[in-house]
């Protein structure tokens, strides 16, 4: 910590619920240590639900007031580390959000996974874990309304074919299905014993990676201690005969509630403020016209 006099520091508090982006505070070196006594970093509680648009759940509809208490941030010094995009030398850190009596809150994602990891540590296990973030570069684009177009490299030329973005809806797993081979048309991938591991190819980068990691994690969990019976592999590219995942956000709020029925799968709070908080999103989203809506249906209409 005291390398880091006189420069910036960068707290992140809070991850929300279905939000991509941690919530925390940028402040000086001398300020953090200064509210390290007597718990004086805080967040309000109900940035757990905010969502994407920073906006909440209809009133009512979470257990967790908008104008609620603050959290107590408790930085956790394993995750210190230097921001390589910053001029000014800045760290950042991730904290723990404590309640003021010590416990967490049941929307808390960072908790959820440290609760399932400690199931693991009871049998013994140690679960690896190693994210692979892929993504795509496109255009500087300003407005929301004109195409994506990919970026014009250091050839001068645009890039076009296969590897350009264009492709990446066309290539996204839909199949529920396992898979032992090559194919990418299957969520999982189990790879040959050699090389034994699980890769779970459905989460995108801009999910929840508590929450992500916490539902993978579950799902082995509960295989190994239940003895349940995997479905039989897919073999090659063929997946016709397994059902796909939705397609559609509101069925996929539909299932998760039937799923989340049954308390081995999801806390009843957790669930509920989850599926608020996407409903909440959803809502926003359809009530926006979309430039196709006004492309083909506004002005041919």
């Amino acid at each position: 910590m005291l390398e880091l006099e006189h420069r910036r520091g960068r707290v992140h508090g809070a991850r929300p619920l279905a939000a991509r982006a941690d919530r925390g505070k940028i402040l000086p070196t001398d300020k953090f240590i200064e509210g390290l006594a007597g718990g004086q970093h805080r967040l309000p509680k109900n940035v757990l639900v905010h969502t994407l648009t920073g906006d909440f759940p209809p009133p009512g509809a979470v257990s967790i007031d908008v104008s609620d208490s603050d959290f107590v941030l408790e930085p956790d010094p394993a995750t210190l580390t230097l921001v390589p995009w910053y001029n000014e030398p800045t760290a950042q850190v991730i904290a723990d959000c404590v309640l003021r009596d010590g416990g967490h809150s049941p929307f808390y994602s960072r908790r959820v996974l440290a609760r399932l990891l400690e199931r693991y540590v009871e049998r013994g296990w140690h679960p690896v874990i190693a994210p692979e973030i892929e993504f795509y570069l496109v255009e500087k684009n300003t407005d929301p309304d004109q195409p994506l177009k990919p970026p014009i490299g250091a050839s001068g030329r645009r890039e076009a074919g296969a590897r350009s973005f264009a492709s990446a809806r066309a290539s996204r797993s839909t199949s529920a299905g396992v898979t032992t081979t090559a194919s990418r048309a299957c969520v999982c991938r189990d790879a040959p014993p050699r090389n034994r591991r699980v890769e779970n190819r459905l989460p995108g980068s801009d999910t929840n990676p508590y929450l992500t990691i916490a539902a993978t994690l579950a799902a082995g969990y509960l295989g190994m201690t239940e003895a349940l019976e995997p479905s039989p592999p897919v073999e090659g590219e063929e997946t016709g005969a397994f059902e796909t995942l939705p397609l559609d956000l509101r069925t996929a709020l539909e299932q998760f509630e039937i799923l989340g029925r049954s308390p081995r799968h999801v806390r009843r709070a957790l669930r509920q403020g989850f599926t608020e908080v996407v409903q909440a999103e959803y809502d926003a989203y359809l009530r926006v016209v979309s430039s196709w809506e006004r492309k083909f249906l506004l002005l041919a209409v």
